[in-house]
């Protein structure tokens, strides 16, 4: 399906899940590795037109359709289910995560991502929210602490689902207005997001996004990465 200048497989259709999940067959079937993730695009937009043939079909062959958005959100669960179900099948120590937006509501609600379902129910190892905001993000709703509590909620619903923070070190070097105040004035939103994060008993790790973003000589990125440095040898 064409969208804004993009190409997409459409989630609805069980020869596109079936593609997607035949790939993750053959990587954990052929290859060594520790895990598959799953990044946090899922359906690209609301409209309508964007997969009205298939859901058309759909109404047609049930007698109790569900609603568009159910229908929708339907999808990437089978999606996610069947991904989960096929690496386990192969080889059970290999993990699966998912990293979502940042907010629980837009995922349910724009990209058709019902987080609290894959965590109820176990289709994921692990869920790695983006949470890339700072601690005096302009919208409260999107401020570093409220993000995190709304996550520890989710993941409350099943302790064996692990729960990883995305840490925004790309925005060491911000670009958005709502980012450049906080993330200019200081050098260290991440040194206390993980300091933040040690101490939380609900959480059980991060992640930084992204590695050239960590490992850049920048002097944005450089006095973040100091600054952590700093605070993970003496934790150490």
């Amino acid at each position: 399906v064409c969208v804004s200048n993009g190409v997409y497989l459409n989630p609805s259709e069980s020869e596109v899940q079936q593609l997607i999940i035949n790939g993750v067959r053959e990587i954990v079937s052929n290859y060594n590795v520790d895990g598959i993730h799953y990044d946090d695009y899922f359906y690209p937009t609301q409209s309508e037109e964007f997969d009205k043939a298939s859901y058309v079909a759909y109404t047609n062959e049930n007698a109790f359709p569900l609603e568009l958005a159910s229908w929708r959100r339907l999808n990437v669960d089978l999606l996610l289910s069947g991904t989960y179900n096929a690496i386990k099948h192969i080889k059970r120590d290999v993990i699966f995560s998912v990293s979502p937006a940042a907010s629980v509501e837009n995922n349910f609600q724009s990209l058709y991502a019902d987080v609290r379902t894959w965590v109820d129910n176990g289709f994921v190892d692990a869920i790695i929210p983006q949470l890339y905001f700072g601690f005096d993000y302009p919208d409260d709703s999107f401020k570093f602490e409220t993000l995190l509590k709304l996550w520890q909620d989710v993941c409350a619903l099943n302790p064996d689902v692990k729960l990883y923070i995305g840490l925004a070190f790309y925005k060491s070097k911000p670009t958005l207005s709502a980012d450049i105040p906080e993330w200019q004035q200081n050098g260290d939103i991440i040194k206390r997001q993980v300091e933040l994060l040690d101490g939380n008993e609900n959480a059980d790790g991060y992640v930084y996004f992204s590695y050239s973003s960590l490992t850049s000589n920048e002097a944005e990125f450089k006095t973040q990465r100091e600054s952590l440095t700093d605070y993970l040898k003496k934790r150490d």
